[in-house]
């Protein structure tokens, strides 16, 4: 199964439909853009969430380190359910980078 087929099984939206993402690269080693995300002036970057689960409790969101989807699960019920800082879990980035994360911020 390709990656935007399994974003697709996972999410119930296809990614490269989504105005907002910019799909690069080919079959072996695709990228994700959100042109919504930015940086705020402490240098943290804030992100958005794309789409929910289908069946489960986490939220998708481009990461704006390795360019990935990453999976994250709600913190707590409320309306402030997306809205908090994580740490990035990927792979690439430097490290000073990835302690300091990024927020996620609802969708607009």
């Amino acid at each position: 199964m390709n990656k935007i087929t399994a974003i697709k099984k996972r999410f119930g939206v296809d990614i490269r439909t989504l105005p907002d993402i910019t799909v690069k690269g080919n079959r072996q080693h695709l990228e994700f853009y959100d042109s919504k995300t930015y940086y705020d002036s402490e240098g943290y970057p804030h992100v958005y969430v794309f789409a929910a689960e289908k069946n489960g409790p986490n939220f998708g969101i481009i990461c704006p380190y390795c360019h990935k989807v990453h999976a994250h699960g709600a913190v707590e019920i409320s309306d402030d359910i997306y809205e908090n800082h994580r740490v990035a879990h990927c792979d690439t980035g430097s490290i000073v980078d990835k302690s300091r994360g990024y927020y996620i911020t609802r969708t607009k």
